[in-house]
């Protein structure tokens, strides 16, 4: 049973068709992601894992004051640290065991490895609001119901599957927001999710392809 499945089926029966219905679009094979917007997703990751290098990167040198780090490069950082590509310690960033396997591939292969391993691991949170809420996120992204609603769509998910705040109030969409901000920012500055022409924003080819590939990823509860 993968992610999305297996959270699907923690819902009550009154609020899981609608997102069964997302669940089984979702599921929809898509097509072959051209290697270029591969790249394009995560080359600025691949950047940062160069630029640490084996001897590791000053933390103030590239996220202090004067730095000019952008909210991008930051998104950026923040995932790999959180996929345990990186880790920070002593305020040096460093590449990991799984970081340095990666980088040590031929370079033609680390745009696919990465790509997979990113995908692996941003549904998996340390807090279990966090998975939840990133796996909702993916799957609309994943079925392509992705828009201005999106943060509506997931607190309606996580307080059907009984999140509520530490207060015990029902969730709204900026508590929906934060159990999620953190993959979002990454995925919107990779370019999974994006507008056009002034139109409302929805989820791009590249998007969906590699929210489909990260629902495959296996539930730790099932």
């Amino acid at each position: 049973m993968n992610v999305a499945e297996e959270l699907v089926s923690r819902m009550p029966s009154a609020s899981r068709a609608s997102y069964s219905d997302l669940l089984a679009a979702s599921a929809i094979p898509e097509t072959a992601v051209a290697d270029s917007d591969l790249r394009e997703f995560v080359g600025p990751a691949l950047v940062l894992l160069e630029d640490v290098g084996r001897d590791g990167l000053s933390l103030s040198a590239i996220a202090g004051p004067g730095s000019g780090e952008t909210p991008a490069g930051r998104s950026v950082r923040e995932q790999l640290v959180a996929s345990i590509i990186l880790r920070v310690s002593d305020g040096l960033l460093t590449r990991t065991p799984v970081g340095q396997a990666i980088f040590d591939l031929p370079e033609h292969a680390r745009p696919l490895r990465l790509w997979r391993h990113l995908a692996a691991t941003l549904p998996n949170a340390a807090h279990e609001i966090s998975a939840d809420g990133v796996t909702l996120l993916l799957l609309l992204i994943a079925a392509n119901e992705y828009g201005p609603d999106y943060q509506d769509a997931i607190s309606t998910g996580l307080a059907a599957l009984g999140w509520r705040t530490t207060e015990g109030d029902t969730l709204d969409k900026w508590d929906a927001f934060e159990a999620v901000v953190g993959p979002f920012r990454f995925l919107s500055h990779a370019g999974a999710v994006a507008s056009f022409d002034g139109a409302a924003p929805a989820a791009t080819p590249v998007g969906i392809a590699f929210a489909r590939e990260a629902l495959r990823v296996e539930a730790a509860r099932a």
